[in-house]
């Protein structure tokens, strides 16, 4: 169907109403003449053929004015789009034949009464059949036009409602549609400013680069790190603008591993200049944008500058002395296992040093811990500079060295570079304020001859250092087998001296001393005795060395302290008098900082009186050890305790110690009395030594008295107190005490008739 222009439809009802209002007045006047006739017959009951007629036409005139009135409806309220112009202007047309049809019903009155009755019925007939038949058939037509458009238009409508439904349900889905999207474009815009935001807020530096490696996007921890602003490198190459010279072939193929073999991530590490002239190390992490036609890739790095100093300062101190900067103990035994294996391999030869200052201890106490700390430094200074850079020296502790040489062709080339390293060693070396030399010791071992393992050849090295401080310092000396043999002595001698400790197979003997103008006993010397596995007695020269290295020292001291001075109670109970004891102490144990306690302890259990105790110690531990050595003879001062300096006159006896040192009294060392009284010279020798101890307010105490024209000097020198073989050899205190109660042999006055000497009253 064609869609009609409204104004068509306008004019086209138009028309329709304007056939109505003429058609209606003659209709009406012909239905009234019709009932009139109508009437009139059936009164007369004669038939009138021509008011019939009129009757059929005044009722067709009515039913096409109804269906004109019902056209000019449609008209009027279809819509444009569905309205057909067949239907309306067939109604017209047959509305107009109606009309012609009225106009020819009163001309065929004016015939019949003018004559023209039979004609004008002949033709009035003949018109109206032709009439009638045309009306008929347009009618027929107009009905069926307008029942199919009717049809149509009741389809046209429903479709149209379905359409319109359809319409609207899709209407609802553009529209949900259309919200969806929005809400994800509004979604995706708050995610991607987050994302913006994550990415310049980022503390790392996020760099965007495309396949070309121009720069697409740059965060501001990027800015502070490479000190270049976004508007700068934008668009701008990433490896030539960014990358050191010394990376950029590496990041370049990494960057390559990710975008052409599939490779989700790849890592890298690297220094740089960082925008603020420091060295930065970076870790950067390199992965490809996925779903990006470009292939862009995101770098990410991580300033790992100070995890990487961390790591290197403890790899550092795992294997480096932080003092010296020497190997320490772990790296350097792993640089002698490779070397060894490297000489097992090769067929050649290495050689091991160990190394230690002389009398460092007494540098240390001295001088200061910075002192010594300096003189370490400096010492392993030399030592680098005298050495090739493919050895090794190490600190294993304290003042103890080790080196390494590798490759060595003879024992005479190791020879000569341990005596390069003694006589650099030995130049002064300037201190604040000072000038000191030290001297060094050295032991070596050669492998394989000596060994084929780190810990047979420092134990060599080791055994040979011994060597060479037993031999005088400053010297070297090589490994051999008779070292090997007296470390195995020393190993057993220690695990005897556990097993001693453990069973309590240790001694006391107790040597006499006297007062020579009375020959009194005035008390006795504590002497330790270790009653060895075969059942001898040994004396502590022969295990106190073994003792200081096992760590039992001290255990011993203080069985020694408890049980001397329990003897000395017992003494004094048995005597009725007061005597005195003197106990030996070595250099460990008299500065073994648990010292004083002990003695503190004993006291106070014992209720000993202090004064009467007197420890004895050498020369050496004070000079050795000064420092340690003041404090320790404060501690023990301030518990009464009394000081004795034993074996003075042998070594570096200085009369500076007497006056610079706390010491209450002095014992001469027995070798003073060797030729005395036929040597002059060591006679006039041992006078002067205890005219000078009196008159410093000392008290002397000889030892080793043997013969008696010894006894009778010393005691023409004035010299009061005594201890030797002359009068009692070292006894248990049990036999002292017997020999006390049943003989006589300690009585002043039979001793001195059996010698031939006044006594004094």
């Amino acid at each position: 169907m064609s869609s009609v222009p409204v104004y068509l439809r306008s004019l086209l009802a138009v028309l329709l109403l304007v056939f109505l209002i003429i058609s209606a007045p003659p209709g009406l006047v012909a239905l009234f003449s019709l009932f009139r006739e109508l009437s009139t017959a059936i009164t007369t009951g004669a038939p009138h053929y021509g008011e019939a007629l009129f009757f059929l036409l005044a009722a067709g005139h009515v039913g096409c004015l109804a269906a004109s009135m019902s056209a000019c409806f449609r008209l009027l309220n279809a819509p444009g789009n569905h309205w057909s112009l067949k239907g309306p202007m067939l109604l017209l047309a047959t509305s107009m034949l109606w009309l012609v049809l009225l106009l020819l019903i009163p001309l065929s009155a004016y015939l019949e009464t003018a004559g023209w009755q039979t004609s004008g019925v002949a033709v009035a007939s003949l018109l109206l059949h032709a009439v009638g038949a045309a009306s008929a058939h347009l009618m027929a037509s107009a009905c069926c036009l307008l029942g199919a458009q009717q049809a149509a238009m009741n389809n046209m409508n429903t479709k149209l409602a379905e359409n319109d439904s359809a319409l609207a349900t899709r209407n609802q889905v553009l529209q949900d549609e259309i919200f969806v999207r929005e809400e994800a474009e509004r979604a995706f815009r708050k995610s991607y400013q987050r994302y913006r935001t994550l990415v310049q807020t980022a503390g790392s530096p996020i760099i965007a680069i495309d396949a070309a490696f121009r720069i697409q996007e740059w965060n501001t921890a990027a800015e502070q790190l490479f000190g270049f602003t976004r508007e700068q490198v934008m668009g701008a190459q990433y490896i030539e603008r960014c990358v050191p010279r010394a990376f950029q072939k590496q990041t370049q193929w990494k960057i390559r591993q990710v975008l052409e073999t599939g490779v989700k991530v790849e890592h890298m590490e690297n220094e740089m200049l960082g925008g603020d002239g420091a060295v930065k190390v970076i870790y950067w992490s390199i992965s490809c944008v996925s779903g990006e036609p470009d292939n862009s890739v995101i770098i990410v790095g991580q300033d790992i500058t100070s995890i990487r100093e961390t790591q290197d300062k403890l790899h550092y101190l795992a294997h480096y002395d932080a003092l010296t900067g020497a190997a320490n103990r772990r790296l350097f035994e792993d640089r002698c296992t490779q070397a060894i294996r490297q000489m097992q391999r090769t067929s050649g030869s290495l050689c091991l040093l160990a190394l230690d200052i002389d009398h460092f201890k007494q540098i240390n106490d001295t001088l200061g811990h910075d002192v010594g700390d300096r003189l370490l430094q400096t010492i392993f200074t030399r030592m680098q500079e005298n050495l090739r850079q493919e050895d090794t020296v190490a600190r294993l502790g304290g003042d103890e060295f080790a080196i390494l040489l590798t490759n060595v062709r003879s024992r005479k080339g190791c020879e000569r570079v341990a005596r390069t390293l003694l006589e650099a060693i030995t130049h002064p070396i300037s201190l604040p304020g000072r000038e000191i030399v030290v001297t060094t010791s050295i032991g070596m071992t050669i492998a394989p001859d000596d060994g084929n393992t780190y810990q047979a050849l420092l134990k060599n090295a080791d055994m040979a250092l011994y060597q060479s401080k037993e031999s005088g310092r400053n010297t070297i000396s090589f490994f051999n087998e008779h070292m090997q043999q007296r470390l195995m002595t020393r190993l057993t001698m220690e695990q005897s001296l556990r097993e001693a400790v453990a069973e309590k197979r240790f001694e006391l003997l107790y040597q006499p001393q006297f007062e020579l103008n009375t020959f009194e006993l005035i008390g006795v010397e504590s002497l330790l005795r270790w009653r060895t596995p075969d059942g001898t007695l040994a004396t502590p020269d022969m295990f106190l060395e073994a003792a200081e290295g096992s760590g039992l020292l001290q255990q011993m001291s203080e069985w020694i302290l408890r049980h001397s001075v329990a003897a000395m109670l017992e003494l004094e109970a048995a005597t009725g008098r007061r005597k005195t004891l003197s106990v030996n102490l070595s250099s460990r144990q008299f500065l073994a900082p648990e010292l004083p306690e002990q003695i503190a302890t004993v006291i106070k259990q014992t209720g000993v009186d202090p004064s009467s105790i007197y420890l004895e110690i050498n020369e050496q531990s004070l000079v050795n050890y000064a420092e340690r050595s003041e404090k320790q003879l404060q501690r023990l001062r301030q518990l009464g305790i009394c000081i004795a300096l034993d074996s003075f006159g042998s070594g570096l006896t200085s009369f500076s110690v007497l006056h610079r040192w706390p010491i209450d009294a002095i014992k001469i060392d027995r070798k003073l009395l060797d030729g005395v009284p036929e040597d002059v010279n060591q006679s006039a020798l041992l006078e002067t030594l205890c005219a000078v101890s009196r008159q410093m307010d000392k008290i002397v105490m000889i030892e080793g008295i043997e013969t008696e024209a010894q006894l009778i000097f010393l005691r023409r020198l004035g010299i009061h107190n005594a201890q030797g073989h002359l009068f009692a050899e070292p006894l248990a205190m049990e036999t002292l005490l017997h020999k006390l109660r049943t003989t006589s042999w300690l009585h002043p006055e039979r001793f001195a008739r059996q010698i031939g000497l006044p006594l004094d009253n």
